[in-house]
């Protein structure tokens, strides 16, 4: 929030705007927040409940209530309106629909204040309209509050900025601004559509993580266009479960995932990756950018660049799980166990689980990891057909790969490749470390 900003809230906290544009007609709101049986904070707040067609004008308003709009009923927010919710206040639409107008040069700013900490801004609720929002920026709170040593367990329990259930939504050319203690940006799940069209998620200097993204469950679609993603913090950028995703024509730069968290969880369901560039993404678990089990990556002409984790620098493959690159290029990834690409282990006895990858017609230069600058296979199969590979490397074996086990099928063809030392090749172990071998490609 910038400090004319913050002085023009100022003003709006001593005289509210908000306060007259509509009274309260509901009970009164209570949540508190406690950590074992001593309470911290706890707010109240009222509800305006919108019934028919009613808009929110230019100009600032100050809202220290919620703003519910129910079914059938339309909030239309006009170009130029800031709006800014006290502590548990936001706008709910439950199966109505909101449309906010904002223009490329007179957007919607929508704030949630210092100790708004519990109240998502907009909450969807199984909405069979589809809401809209063009041009309109959310800000989460920049200013921390309550005990300094306490931060950690107030962050963690900070809902999302935006939140959907059973609702369809449509961001277009709108931009989420985490600020520097918010957690969560969108939280969508539950037979949620959501489209991001332009604009995207911007994070700050957060102490705790962020996400990207919430949990997205039971026949949700995710789908991601001509957005920008940087510098965010967390539990990973989401974590799509009987989910069809499709991210296109993005770019997601400087983020980090905790080791509670990875880069796209994709499992039950299919991710569709076109055209994007992923720069500097990272996990402290498993795939930088991807982890796939019981789902399907399907990547084609992105740009995979510096992008890490402890096992498999882009994507990390568990059962199931199916990983499909065609046209990629991947530059100085990284990984204790597989630059790029790194297969979990599956059991003899599920054989017909294993994780595959396949990359067809890709570029690798100057990917590196401990064992298999490109790729690690515990189990599962690899196919690499075409392509270029160049100053790949690995710290102890396998600059282009090392795989384990006489049921690990890994095949190479028409695969154009220069290694930087002596260690150019394929490297295969037995599982039980009875048999080790090279084999020249």
């Amino acid at each position: 929030m910038s400090d004319s900003v913050r002085k023009q809230l100022d003003d709006l906290l001593r005289e509210p705007v908000g306060k007259d544009w509509r009274s309260h007609d509901s009970a009164l709101n209570t949540w508190s927040l406690k950590k074992g049986e001593e309470e911290f904070f706890s707010w109240q707040a009222k509800t305006y409940t919108v019934r028919g067609n009613e808009t929110i004008p230019a100009g600032d308003h100050f809202f220290d209530y919620n703003i519910s709009v129910l079914e059938g009923a339309v909030l239309t927010i006009d170009p130029g309106a800031r709006i800014f919710f006290a502590s548990l206040c936001g706008i709910e639409v439950n199966n109505g629909k909101i449309v906010s107008n904002g223009e490329e040069d007179n957007p919607v700013e929508i704030y949630r204040m210092q100790g708004s900490r519990q109240g998502s801004s907009i909450k969807f609720f199984g909405n069979q309209e589809t809401s809209v929002l063009r041009h309109t920026e959310i800000h989460g709170e920049e200013i921390s509050f309550g005990p300094v040593d306490e931060l950690e367990h107030i962050v963690e329990h900070t809902p999302p900025l935006v939140k959907l259930n059973e609702a369809h939504v449509i961001f277009e050319d709108s931009t989420i601004f985490l600020g520097q203690y918010c957690s969560k940006g969108i939280d969508f799940r539950q037979d949620s559509h959501l489209a991001i069209k332009g604009g995207g998620i911007v994070g700050g200097p957060a102490p705790i993580g962020v996400n990207l993204i919430g949990m997205a469950g039971k026949d949700s679609r995710l789908q991601i266009e001509r957005a920008l993603f940087r510098d965010l913090k967390g539990q990973g950028l989401a974590s799509l479960t009987n989910c069809t995703s499709e991210v296109k024509s993005s770019t997601f730069r400087d983020i980090i995932a905790n080791s509670l968290g990875r880069g796209f969880t994709i499992g039950p369901g299919t991710l569709t990756a076109t055209g994007n560039t992923f720069l500097r993404v990272s996990s402290d678990d498993y795939g930088g950018v991807f982890y796939v089990s019981d789902g399907k990556l399907k990547s084609r002409g992105n740009r995979y660049e510096q992008c890490s984790s402890k096992e498999g620098g882009v994507v990390y493959v568990s059962k199931n799980g199916h990983a499909f690159f065609e046209e990629d290029d991947f530059i100085k990834n990284q990984s204790e166990s597989g630059g790029v690409v790194y297969i979990g282990f599956t059991p003899k006895e599920k054989f017909d689980e294993r994780g595959h990858a396949r990359l067809i017609s890709c570029t690798g230069r100057g990917n590196n990891a401990t064992n298999g600058g490109i790729a690690y296979l515990l189990s599962g199969g690899l196919i690499v057909e075409g392509g270029k590979y160049r100053e790949n490397k690995s710290k102890e074996s396998g600059n282009l790969v090392f795989w384990q086990g006489d049921w690990t099928p890994v095949s190479f063809k028409d695969v154009n490749y220069l290694a930087i030392s002596s260690n150019n090749f394929a490297h295969r172990k037995d599982f039980f470390g009875a048999i080790e071998k090279k084999r020249k490609i």
